[in-house]
């Protein structure tokens, strides 16, 4: 039998809970009833202006009260979220059920300035709260001539290649 994380979640606080009531290691468990996102902090690197940014993040959740709700994600300004990729927003709301919650999402950061950005995802439920930190490195490139480089696919020609544009 296997789980997939919001069940071994929810099965291996069940188990707590049950353990605890019947007295069995009472003094090594502790249910946690805490809202996390993983990973705590986000370093993107570095990037290009004009371009964006992605990064993968999991929203997790034990001991939510009530049993049944939402869990709110927004972020500071530059900060955009989505399930699937393709669908983005300022902000995200992640219903949950039986007080927890396991849910992947991206955030996408815009590169509109450059120098270092620093943001903030947010995660709200009820009293719960955290925050993660999120900063990259804008690179602006500048000067130049744009152009582009082509190689023929023939087994014949390997070593001539086509240039459009100045190369310096």
């Amino acid at each position: 039998l296997y789980y997939n994380l919001t069940g071994a979640l929810t099965a291996a606080s069940l188990c707590a809970e049950l353990m605890k009531e019947a007295g069995l290691l009472t003094d090594g468990i502790e249910i946690p009833t805490d809202l996390s996102i993983a990973p705590s902090t986000v370093d993107l690197g570095e990037g290009y202006l004009g371009k964006t940014a992605m990064k993968e993040l999991t929203l997790s959740g034990l001991g939510l009260d009530p049993a049944t709700g939402t869990v709110s994600i927004t972020a500071t300004e530059g900060i955009t979220f989505s399930t699937d990729k393709t669908n983005w927003q300022n902000a995200l709301e992640v219903d949950y059920q039986n007080g927890s919650v396991v849910q992947s999402f991206y955030a996408r950061v815009s590169l509109t300035t450059a120098g270092v950005y620093n943001g903030t995802v947010t995660a709200t439920q009820g009293s719960k709260s955290v925050e993660v930190p999120v900063t990259i490195n804008v690179i602006e490139l500048g000067g130049g001539d744009p152009f582009t480089v082509g190689w023929t696919m023939s087994k014949t020609d390997l070593a001539t290649a086509t240039v459009n544009g100045t190369v310096t």
